[in-house]
């Protein structure tokens, strides 16, 4: 079990600005005077781009339940704002193909 002091530190550095180093920015701003997130790319300025130093960037890209949620809690209004913002919004047992080695699975809702 991790224990988490709760007296605030003064600064924390997170390396990448993925979603992964993007989330953990976001948390640790509850802990931190200061956080700073060191990325060699730059963020596009409008809409949604491809980033060089992202190679998996082009592929789909799905957000699960779970993930959303967890999202949802830490920024508020999210879930709202990525539709609004045209994002898909799909079943992932219904609306979504996927191939295992033993053939296409089934679709069905899964809620």
């Amino acid at each position: 079990m991790v224990q988490v002091s709760l007296a605030r530190g003064r600064h924390a550095v997170v390396i990448g600005g993925s979603m992964a180093g993007l989330l953990t920015a976001r948390i640790l701003v509850d802990y931190f005077e200061q956080v700073t997130i060191l990325e060699c790319d730059r963020f596009p300025t409008k809409s949604p781009q491809p980033r060089k130093g992202v190679p998996q960037c082009k592929q789909l890209h799905i957000l699960l339940t779970r993930g959303r949620q967890i999202m949802e809690e830490l920024f508020p209004g999210l879930e709202t704002e990525l539709i609004d913002a045209d994002a898909a919004v799909l079943d992932m047992g219904a609306d979504v193909a996927w191939l295992n080695p033993f053939g296409w699975a089934a679709r069905f809702p899964s809620g």
